[in-house]
């Protein structure tokens, strides 16, 4: 079992009812159940009328207007992250939380010079209690109820959006992969019409490029890396990325090594995903590595869900809908729009790589696409 290391500074702003920074405990396991009751495998068909009535309106809207691809998948994917959820990205950027090494820095007073992080805390705590409380001020389990949902629209929206942000930008720089899964979709769908979400289990080589984009891009690093990698490549690692730190909530051994109670961890999935024993030539994306000769997924390679949601009874629990979500977003991207890099004044494609912050989500850096419909299929 285990629990996390304390975020001091989540707990300055009150952002300790989120149950992902929370210690395993009652509260702790009641979140978890009413989320799992929600979002288990079982339960995400329920959704699936609603990610394709907003596929729907997502796809109209970029056929339409010049789109803001990333703009317009946050909005699909029911985004809000607000004040709340940047005052919690601030108190987990890189370098933000000395407090956490040095906790003497607690008692600092607001007043004190240099001390303005503190006050800023403190704007941020008051807008966590006015979102958490106000608008349940007279109900039963105020708390309890919308912190699991707060929990799901911070965690699982970001997440999924910047793994969305690689996948794109992967399609567009490997054409060969973007053709082969279309060609896949339309041999299943025929010509005319969108997919269902159910669809998506008759595609095995878009679910193996679903796959390849976990392990290639791992959207939460988990631990710190400094890596040195061949130039050009297509990825630019962050020399040093942020985590939740873990923290053994009893004594155990673990390969003859006795790790006492309390020691923090830090598990390093871009690691297990990239480890060449495991995957060669990790660093290129390529997912056919997912797949057998006959064409059918290989479930003897190391599937990504082992470690790019996490680890135990802190996996994701949202890791169902997410995957669908994303599948089912990019194969209707596929059917509709032909994915390109943008022209240069020239008339040239604009050289294209995967570059990334250091925040606790991995996020791609901007870069500019073009979407071409392809085709007329009924968007109504």
């Amino acid at each position: 079992m285990s629990d996390v290391q304390g975020i001091v500074k989540a707990l300055w702003i009150q952002f300790n009812w989120n149950f992902g920074v929370m210690n395993c405990g009652s509260a702790w396991r009641a979140h978890r159940r009413t989320f799992h009751q929600c979002f288990s495998r079982q339960h995400v068909a329920k959704y699936h009328h609603i990610l394709e009535e907003e596929i729907r309106i997502f796809l109209g809207r970029m056929a339409t207007n010049a789109p803001d691809i990333f703009h317009d998948i946050r909005t699909l994917l029911m985004d809000d992250a607000d004040y709340l959820g940047h005052g919690f990205s601030e108190v987990t950027l890189p370098g933000s939380n000395l407090v956490n090494l040095f906790p003497i820095l607690r008692y600092v007073p607001k007043w004190f010079p240099g001390a303005s992080w503190k006050r800023r805390m403190a704007e941020i705590a008051a807008v966590s209690r006015r979102i958490v409380v106000g608008p349940f001020r007279d109900a039963m389990q105020q708390t309890f109820r919308v912190n699991t949902l707060r929990r799901h629209r911070k965690a699982g929206i970001d997440t999924t959006v910047n793994t969305s942000r690689a996948f794109i930008l992967a399609l567009a720089t490997h054409t060969e992969v973007q053709q082969r899964a279309r060609d896949e979709a339309e041999a299943v769908l025929g010509e005319g019409r969108l997919p269902s979400v159910g669809d998506c289990a008759k595609l095995p080589y878009v679910q193996a490029v679903v796959r390849e984009i976990y392990r290639w891009h791992t959207v939460v690093p988990l631990g710190k890396l400094l890596l040195i990698l061949p130039s050009p490549s297509v990825l630019n690692h962050p020399s040093e990325t942020q985590a939740i730190p873990h923290v053994s909530s009893r004594d155990f051994e673990y390969w003859g090594y006795l790790i006492p109670k309390g020691t923090m961890i830090l598990p390093n999935s871009w690691a297990v995903m990239h480890d060449p024993d495991t995957f060669k030539d990790p660093l290129e994306f390529r997912p056919e590595r997912y797949l057998k000769s006959d064409g059918k997924l290989d479930t003897s390679v190391l599937d990504p869900d082992v470690a790019v949601f996490g680890y135990g009874q802190r996996k994701c629990p949202g890791r169902h809908l997410s995957n669908e979500a994303l599948t089912y977003t990019i194969v209707c991207l596929l059917t509709v729009f032909e994915i390109k890099p943008s022209k240069d004044e020239l008339g040239n494609d604009v050289p294209m790589e995967l570059k990334v912050n250091s925040d606790l989500i991995c996020s791609p850096e901007p870069f500019n696409l073009r979407f071409l419909r392809r085709n007329a299929v009924c968007l109504m």
